[in-house]
Order: C-alpha cells, then structure tokens, then sequence
C-alpha cells in the first residue's frame, strides 16, 4: 500500500505542476503603493497655462 501511495503522489505532483505550466496566472503583478504614486504623479502635474 505505501508504495502504491507514493508513486500516485510522484504522478499527482506531475500532473499538478504541468497543470500550471499550462494555465499561467492571468493576474497582475503587485506593484507597491510608492511604485504606484511614481508612475501616476508625472501624469497629474499637467502645464494649465
């Protein structure tokens, strides 16, 4: 039985992992609240002349 159960785990964990490598996460990377206040403060100071 626990060598049953060990090779099941081994093809679970291979499946699981090529599972992932074919569905890659469609979220975005976090980008800090400074990174963010950097890339939005160029486009707020605009010239009112």
């Amino acid at each position: 039985m626990n060598r049953k159960k060990k090779i099941s785990q081994k093809i679970a964990k291979r499946l699981k992992n090529a599972k992932a490598k074919k569905n890659p996460r469609k979220k975005p990377p976090y980008i800090a609240k400074a990174d963010r206040e950097a890339i939005s403060e160029p486009s707020d100071t605009t010239d009112m002349d």
